[in-house]
């Protein structure tokens, strides 16, 4: 370990995190990844949406104070 210069300690005197060899390969089922997919598909949606709410509210908030 040596100290650095702003008074926190840099760690030089460790291993790789990974454990030695390849990862093994997991795919997931069928029915996982259309879960997945819809999951993503939900999340664009709803953010999507509550822009659109907020660029509304920003727009007749102006609107009406002008």
């Amino acid at each position: 370990m040596t100290p650095a210069r702003s008074g926190t300690q840099r760690f030089t005197d460790y291993g790789s995190l990974r454990p030695p060899g390849l990862p093994s390969v997991i795919t997931p089922s069928p029915a996982a990844r259309r879960a997945a997919d819809r999951s993503a598909a939900r999340n664009v949606a709803f953010w999507a949406a509550a822009a659109a709410r907020r660029a509304r509210q920003v727009y007749f908030t102006a609107a009406t104070a002008a």
